[in-house]
């Protein structure tokens, strides 16, 4: 009797294990989803837009919309019972964590971030495959956003860092609509050599130099473009500028005179975000110069083709014989014969 009794109670006591199990399943299994919101403002209660909420371990992130409120869920698969990190952080704040328990389905957590003058929290690229922190450097890295690039409204790179980073010397090589644009970090370091820069763009060095091309004896060269002229501002996401010996310890002697490390733009997780921008341009005439048809090609009134008898567009003397068919002719082919 005491055998079956034994054995009754031991029944008894599974069978209310796999009922308490049940009950928490059936709990758990309600919480198909934890949700975490809640508001992200500075401290005086002003929304902060587009900032990032993070939590690592889970990898999984979203934005906040312009109002400041943001909505992150968490599905079942990725529910632990172990207490998460949760990261706020915004360009030009102080980020903020914050350790959750994913044991509820609706979780409300509010944020206030501290404004960072000097950006040291900021993640500064200081070389290929390499970023840091610019609080844990030991050396200045000038960082230039894109959409500073774009206010210029400089169709050139290099022109529009004119004025944006301390210690960078830009200046035009001409005045030229289509001239280049010279750009120098801390001073010239010789005299023979080039003192240009090393440009890398995502991680590859490109070169910023353009071939001179000869025109004409009696015709000086076109003004040279520099090639960082063919990147789109519009394109880049920020510019971070190396100087001295900290360019040096990294790419070595190519880097000896700086170097500008350029970020194109990417994509990213969070908040779907388009950009659209357009321009539009007229030109009018402000002053016609006629069509001369009285005299043919030539030098000095001789036709051109004769022996010692070459056109130069800038002699004053460039100008061949009286053409037959003037003064009312129409330009045609009878002016070309001649």
């Amino acid at each position: 009797m005491s055998v079956i009794d034994h054995g009754g109670r031991k029944l008894a006591r599974l069978t209310g294990c796999f009922l308490l199990a049940a009950l928490l399943g059936g709990a758990r299994g309600a919480a198909a989803q934890v949700v975490i919101s809640g508001t992200v403002s500075d401290v005086t209660g002003t929304p902060i837009a587009f900032a990032s909420i993070t939590i690592e371990s889970l990898q999984l992130a979203t934005a906040s919309d312009v109002n400041g409120y943001y909505r992150l869920v968490i599905p079942e698969d990725r529910i632990i019972d172990e207490p998460v990190t949760l990261r706020v952080g915004q360009l030009s704040y102080r980020s903020e964590a914050r350790e959750v328990t994913l044991d509820a389905a609706e979780i409300t957590l509010d944020f206030e971030l501290a404004l960072d003058p000097l950006k040291l929290e900021a993640v500064v690229a200081t070389g290929a495959t390499l970023e840091s922190r610019r609080e844990r450097l030991g050396f200045t890295v000038s960082t230039v956003e894109g959409e500073l690039l774009v206010e210029t409204r400089e169709t050139n790179v290099v022109a529009a860092l004119a004025g944006k980073a301390p210690g960078v010397w830009v200046t035009k090589s001409t005045g030229d609509p289509a001239g280049g644009t010279f750009i120098n970090i801390r001073g010239f370091n010789t005299l023979l050599g080039s003192n240009q820069p090393l440009f890398v763009i995502d991680g590859t060095p490109v070169s910023n130099n353009s071939d001179y091309v000869a025109g004409p004896r009696w015709v000086s060269g076109p003004a040279t473009q520099n090639r960082m002229a063919d990147l789109n501002p519009n394109d880049i996401e920020s510019i971070e500028i190396l100087k001295g010996p900290a360019a040096s310890s990294i790419y070595g002697a190519e880097g000896a005179n700086g170097v500008v490390l350029i970020t194109t733009k990417a994509g990213r997780r969070g908040l779907t975000q388009v950009t659209v921008k357009g321009s539009y341009s007229w030109d009018e005439v402000n002053r016609s110069v006629p069509l001369q048809t009285q005299y043919g090609r030539g030098e000095d009134g001789a036709p051109e083709g004769q022996p010692g008898v070459t056109q130069n567009p800038l002699d004053p003397r460039s100008w061949g014989p009286e053409l037959e068919c003037q003064p009312d002719c129409v330009m045609g082919q009878d002016v070309f014969d001649h």
